[in-house]
């Protein structure tokens, strides 16, 4: 069961949650953000190339993993069963299979982060504030559990501050 729930949650939805933040309308404003923010240094020409060539690259991996060639509809959809088939089994309970976490509750807990509270307004926190409510409060449950400095960590990460850190490891 916990097999499962794994590839489920790392193989259909992390890609749907890569199509939406690479190459979908909702994750346009994002990207140009971040672009802006890790290649704006970048001669015009060099940086729209690295652009482009980044999401040439993802769209050529999501095809031959075949998500990428379902329509954008289609790859919401079958996250979206995948996330409530999830949901309907960690139903009212505190973890996925009882009282303590295991490796599933941390792949969930990372989806989650990833998606709905990095993406907020995208269709997976849509989802999860309308159909799958028990799964953003399982999230916040582990966050209170292993991250209770989560908000802290969060407001002082920005990816000027990881561009910055990386170009470091680089030079």
């Amino acid at each position: 069961m916990i097999i499962s729930i794994n590839l489920s949650v790392f193989v259909s939805i992390h890609r749907a949650l890569v199509y939406c933040r690479w190459l979908s309308d909702y994750g346009e404003s994002n990207r140009k953000k971040m672009f802006a923010k890790l290649f704006g240094h970048l001669l015009f020409p060099l940086k729209h190339l690295l652009v482009y060539r980044i999401k040439s690259k993802i769209r050529k991996d999501l095809w031959s993993q075949g998500i990428g060639r379902h329509s954008e509809q289609d790859l919401y959809g079958i996250a979206e069963r995948d996330l409530l088939a999830v949901s309907d089994i960690l139903g009212e309970k505190k973890f996925l299979f009882g009282e303590k976490p295991c490796l599933a509750d941390a792949g969930l807990f990372a989806f989650i982060a990833a998606s709905a509270w990095d993406c907020p307004g995208s269709p997976f926190d849509i989802l999860l504030k309308s159909k799958a409510k028990n799964l953003d409060t399982h999230a916040r449950r582990i966050k209170e559990l292993y991250y209770p400095d989560w908000d802290k960590i969060i407001s002082r990460k920005s990816i000027s501050d990881w561009n910055t850190g990386l170009l470091s490891r680089i030079n």
